[in-house]
């Protein structure tokens, strides 16, 4: 089995890493907006951004898995 390509594993961990600070991001800004709406002052802030938190570490798990079973070459092997 080929050694996955340094651009290639820094591309691929670079989007998650991303999808999770967007993740964790929108669920802060939009509990903030939501506590400001409502007056539940920190309450919705803390919920979706724990929730965030927790989904995009969920997220991260499955990819981990997923590349951990399929090697690094399913891609070039499903084209090819």
């Amino acid at each position: 089995m080929r050694e996955e390509k340094p651009l290639v594993a820094f591309g691929r961990y670079g989007a998650l890493a991303l999808g999770m600070g967007w993740a964790v991001a929108a669920g802060a800004l939009i509990g903030y907006y939501l506590d400001g709406y409502l007056g539940t002052s920190p309450l919705f802030l803390v919920v979706l951004t724990l929730g965030a938190v927790g989904g995009s570490i969920y997220n991260l798990i499955v990819a981990l898995q997923r590349a951990d079973r399929d090697g690094p070459n399913d891609r070039e092997d499903r084209e090819g």
